[in-house]
Parts: structure tokens; C-alpha cells; sequence
């Protein structure tokens, strides 16, 4: 069947899967369907069992359920999905018979390649015989848990925990071999104990073997230095795939549901859980889970703001928005705060001591002009400037309007209109800031403001582009130009961050900046930027028509000109017919550390190599 996708997903599951060369048939690793192709023509019976499947991607939709068999045949030059029932049976196991634990011990020397054990003598006593089938049963385990840690890194974990005698740890430990690991785009990079190297804390789920059980999310801690798996903790819920992870020396905090969950960062067991008013919806509150002065902040969907004591998991306090669906919670000068909109329907900013819960409410406003509405309303973000003594509010739409504020004080200190010509909203300005300057991109401009008295500048206006902000590094102020006349292309623009004037472009013509799991096509590489003192790194993703061979293209630009000092290529080493772009990322230093079609990847970008992967 030379006509059959490339692309494909388990019908059962959703997962990627891909027919081996030369193969008619597979099983599916996450839920142990089967899938079938066949050459020969549609039947009318097979009407009635065709699943409908979406063929711009090759995805159907996700069923959940015990594994199930399929075959794939083509209909007027598309493919469809038949399901036919169960999949076949595994071979039965072999019956264990007496002579089993010296039959593994040999088939465990010969795979290592030690000389055949000779029969022991008769034995002289029960005792004897007792001691020496307690060593092969020793020496057969120590083999097993040595193969088994080269396909499964939990297998060490739960020989440490034997050896501890932690058993009810290694138990559970034990549950979870031989599971299917998907890593999520949470995840933290976080200093070691007594600054020991990073640890990285990865929020995974697990498929158990044999797909009969529903998939687990559980939390897990890695050692970057030794690639070594830490713990795992309990699962921890049934939808976490984007939470928001916060640490402290003790503990890892995170939400699963409508409850608070505490976790050791020790051993990975469970320190407390506490229930929330409602679940976080972090896909349009992303920080609305804060730690602050021994104390955690949680702004639920309901708009309850509930803080807990850190250590035991006490609530301490709470209060409650006039306005549901809350879309940030901030830290201003050691209080928690969020936007709120009081009983004239006018927008207030709502702070709240983190220890006493003692509240402090002001309403934004200019009094530039007496006919300004300000449209400051429970939506309007807040932008805190990374010394956490400033924070500042954009708002309106026919006039767009700056105001910093003290975040000690809660006192404006100046309220600006912008450009009258800005061609988008407030709420879609991107924010980056130095230690004088804010600098926004907005559509088909760039401007730069004052932050000590909120003096205006147009950087770059170009009705044939729109603009986006890559870096500010020093002298160096680098912007996205996105062409949106004519064909679209990319190019790299380093301006004058205080004239605007350009310095020198770099063209990136076809190739998209990279997205959070973006699929990686074979002709336009996408793109990733990071500022360093040696110049900026450029990094690019490339899939590969073999689907074996997908790539970092990596490069460094001169400050100075904009020159590029030569592209490498290295192989990622990673098989998969759908190469997905890492869905999270981590910079330490010149090492990139990602999550890349589930492995833990670190790439050296000075070396261009890749100096760790984890399993």
C-alpha cells in the first residue's frame, strides 16, 4: 500500500504510531491495539464498522477503553478505519515448573556472557540447600533488576527502595514498570540539595503495560548530573497535562483538580493535600497559583482567593472577586493581588497582605482629560517590572494609555497616552523591559518608554511588516519582522534601542519562529532565539524525510554585523514519523534543556553536542 499516510495515530488512543518497513501490522505501544493494513477492497460489511478520521492530520478521535483491533484499507483514494474487534491474544505464559529460577539464572549468564554454572553437589544438609537457593534466587534477581534498568530507569528506583526497605514504596514502584512515559510542557529546572547539581521535576503520563488500566499523571524527579530517577510520586490525578509548578527547599506545590498538593521534594511522597473552592483554569490564568512569604495563593475559576499555610497546608484566609473567570494573580511588594470590577461595574485592583489577609483596594485612573474613559476593567493585565518595585497598566482602545504605579505603595506615579496611531489593542501589547526602559511591540510598530517619566519613542514603523520582540541585550534591541505584503517571510531586525536606528537584519525567509509542541516540517526548520555575550544563538529545529534523521541546525550571529559564525547540524537521534518541536524548554547558560518527543534532552549549544538525555 504505497498510498498509505505517513502521518497515522492510534485510533484508540491517539497516540503516533508508524507501520515498521516492510510490515503489514503493529501494535500500538500505549494501549497494545492492533492495526492492519490491507490491500484488498471494501466490503459492505466494513461500511458499518469505518471510523471517520480526520485526513488533513491522519488523526481520529481519541477512544478510551481496553485495546482494540483495526485495519486500514483505502476508499476512493482515502484511508479509512475499520474496526473488527479484539486484538489478538498474546502467547500464553510458559507454566512455571521447579526448575524455573536455575533456567532463568542460565539464561541470564548466557546474556551477559558468563561460563555455564556446573550442577551443585548433593546437598549435605537442608540448611545447605537452603543457603545456596537463596543465593541463585539473589544472583537471579541482581541480573533481572540489571536488565531491567536498561530498558525501564524505574527499575533502579525500586531496587534503591528494596534496599532501604522502603517496600510499600518499591511496590508501588513495581506497578509502574514497563509503563509508556509521556512527559508534559510542565515541568522545572531546580537547584539541587546543598547546591548540588539541577534537578529536573517532570510532570509525566504514564500508559501501563498492557493498556488495561487508565493512564496516571504522576510527578517525577530526575538528577541531571547522574540521569538518575529520584522518586516518582503516587498519581496525582486525571487531567494535569498544563499546571503550574512552584518549589521551595522543602516541597514542590502544584494543583491537581480542585484540590492543592504538596509534595516532599526528599522522596517524592505526598506532604498534604488541601481542597480548593474550584479548579485553576491555567490556560487563561497562567500565574494564578502563587508562593509568597510561606504562603501559597490560589485563584480559583470561581474567583476565590484562598491562601494556605506552606508547611502543613492550613487555609489561612480568604476572599472572595465580584468577577469570575479571574485572569492573573501578582505579587506587589510582598502582597497578593489580582483585578477585580466593583459595583459601578468600574475596574479595581484588589492587594491583600500574603500573611494577614488585611486588604487594600485603589481605582486606576488619569486625569489627564476630563472626558478620558479609562477602560480599566477586571481583564486589564498588570505588568511588573522585574525589580518588583514598579508595576504598570495599558488600557483603552481608540487612545492607548500607560500608567506606572509603586507596587510598595500602591501610588500612580504617571499616566501617558501612547502613539495614536498604534494599530492594536492594549490587551494585545507584548511588554519587555529593561532597567529604564518598557519597550512594546505593537502591530506594525515598536516603541520604547521612559520608565522614570514615561517619555514615549517610535522606534520602528513599517505598514509591511508587524513586529515582534526577540531580545534587548545591551546596545542591541533585536525584533521579529513578519512581511504582510505580498509572500510572508521572517527576518531578524537589531536596532538602536534608544534612536531605532538598524544596525544590520538577518533573513530567516520561510522558517517560523517555534511554538510550544509545533509539528517540525522537512523544508522550514523553526526557530528558536537566545541572547548571550558572545552574540545570539540561533537555534533551529529540522525534520527529516527519513524520519530518523530530525536535527538541530545551530549558529551564533555577531552582535556587531550580524553575521553568522557557520551552522552545524546534530542529529537528535530520535525515530518518530511526526517530529513534534520540544513542548517546554529551559536555558542554563549555553545549554538548552528541552522535552523533545518525551526524552529529557540537554544540548550544549557552544559544543553542539548533546550532553544528556534522559530515559
Amino acid at each position: 500500500m504505497t498510498d498509505t499516510p505517513r502521518s497515522l495515530n492510534c485510533p484508540n488512543c491517539g497516540a503516533p504510531i508508524s507501520f515498521p518497513p516492510g510490515e503489514d501490522s503493529l501494535r500500538c505501544r500505549f494501549c497494545d491495539s492492533s492495526i492492519e493494513r490491507s490491500p484488498s477492497d471494501l466490503t459492505a460489511d466494513d461500511d458499518a464498522h469505518v471510523i471517520q478520521l480526520n485526513t488533513a492530520t491522519f488523526s481520529s478521535a481519541s477512544v478510551s477503553g481496553p485495546a482494540r483491533r483495526f485495519v486500514l484499507k483505502m476508499r476512493n483514494g482515502q484511508p479509512v478505519m475499520i474496526e473488527v474487534g479484539q486484538p489478538p491474544a498474546q502467547p500464553p505464559a510458559r507454566p512455571v515448573d521447579p526448575d524455573y529460577a536455575r533456567r532463568v539464572a542460565a539464561a541470564s549468564d548466557a546474556a551477559i556472557g558468563r561460563r555455564p554454572r556446573t550442577a551443585a553437589p548433593p546437598a549435605k544438609s537442608s540448611s545447605l540447600g537452603c543457603v545456596l537457593v537463596g543465593l541463585v534466587i539473589v544472583a537471579v534477581i541482581g541480573v533481572i533488576a540489571t536488565l531491567m534498568f536498561l530498558a525501564d530507569p524505574k527499575a533502579m528506583l525500586l531496587v534503591q527502595q528494596l534496599l532501604a526497605g522502603d517496600v510499600d514504596q518499591a511496590l508501588a514502584t513495581g506497578g509502574t514498570l514497563g509503563a509508556n512515559v509521556l512527559l508534559s510542557g510542565s515541568n522545572l529546572l531546580i537547584p539541587g540539595p546543598d547546591a548540588g547539581p539541577d534537578q529536573a521535576i517532570l510532570l509525566s503520563n504514564q500508559y501501563p503495560a498492557g493498556g488495561e488500566k487508565p493512564n496516571e499523571y504522576r510527578l517525577m524527579a530526575v538528577d541531571t548530573a547522574t540521569r538518575r530517577l529520584l522518586w516518582q510520586t503516587e498519581p496525582l490525578g486525571p487531567d494535569l497535562y498544563s499546571v503550574r509548578l512552584l518549589y521551595d527547599t522543602d516541597r514542590i506545590y502544584l494543583t491537581s483538580g480542585a484540590s492543592l498538593v504538596a509534595v516532599n521534594r526528599a522522596d517524592g511522597a505526598i506532604a498534604w493535600t488541601a481542597p480548593l473552592a474550584d479548579a485553576i483554569e491555567f490556560n487563561i490564568c497562567t500565574d494564578c497559583l502563587q508562593l509568597v512569604a510561606g504562603r501559597l495563593g490560589a485563584l480559583s475559576a470561581d474567583g476565590t482567593l484562598a491562601v494556605y499555610d506552606a508547611a502543613t497546608g492550613d487555609q489561612q484566609w480568604a476572599a472572595v472577586a465580584d468577577q469570575a473567570s479571574p485572569r492573573g494573580l501578582y505579587l506587589l511588594g510582598g502582597r497578593l493581588a489580582f483585578m477585580d470590577r466593583n459595583a459601578e461595574a468600574a475596574g479595581v485592583l484588589r492587594a491583600f497582605d500574603a500573611v494577614t489577609g488585611q486588604e487594600k483596594m485603589v481605582t486606576p485612573s488619569c486625569t489627564v482629560s476630563e472626558d478620558l474613559d479609562t477602560n480599566v476593567d477586571w481583564t486589564t493585565p498588570l505588568w511588573l517590572a522585574p525589580d518588583g518595585d514598579s508595576l504598570y497598566l495599558a488600557f483603552g482602545y481608540s487612545t492607548v494609555w500607560l500608567q506606572r504605579w509603586d507596587a510598595h505603595s500602591l501610588q500612580a506615579d504617571w499616566c501617558v497616552p501612547l502613539s495614536d496611531s498604534l494599530s492594536v489593542s492594549a490587551d494585545n501589547l507584548a511588554p519587555v523591559f529593561t532597567p529604564t526602559a518598557l519597550y512594546l511591540a505593537a502591530g506594525h510598530q515598536v516603541l520604547a518608554v521612559d520608565l522614570a517619566q514615561g517619555r514615549e519613542t517610535t522606534l520602528l514603523a513599517d505598514e509591511d511588516n508587524e513586529f515582534s520582540i526577540v531580545a534587548v541585550q545591551d546596545a542591541d534591541l533585536v525584533v521579529l519582522a513578519r512581511r504582510t505584503r505580498g509572500t510572508t517571510r521572517y527576518a531578524l531586525w537589531d536596532v538602536d534601542p534608544t534612536s531605532g536606528d538598524p544596525r544590520w537584519t538577518f533573513d530567516l525567509g520561510d522558517n517560523e519562529p517555534l511554538g510550544p509542541g509545533d509539528i517540525i516540517d522537512e523544508d522550514s526548520p523553526q526557530w528558536l532565539a537566545q541572547p548571550t555575550a558572545a552574540g545570539l544563538r540561533l537555534v533551529r529545529f529540522q525534520s527529516a524525510e527519513d524520519d530518523r534523521s530530525h536535527a538541530i541546525l545551530n549558529e551564533l550571529l555577531d552582535w556587531q554585523t550580524g553575521a553568522s559564525g557557520g551552522q552545524t547540524k546534530t542529529i537528535l537521534n530520535l525515530p518518530t514519523i511526526i517530529f513534534d518541536g520540544p513542548n517546554w524548554q529551559a536555558w542554563r547558560g549555553d545549554t538548552l534543556w528541552m522535552v523533545v518527543e518525551n526524552k529529557l534532552i540537554a544540548f550544549d549549544t557552544a559544543g553542539n553536542q548533546i550532553v544528556s538525555r534522559w530515559p
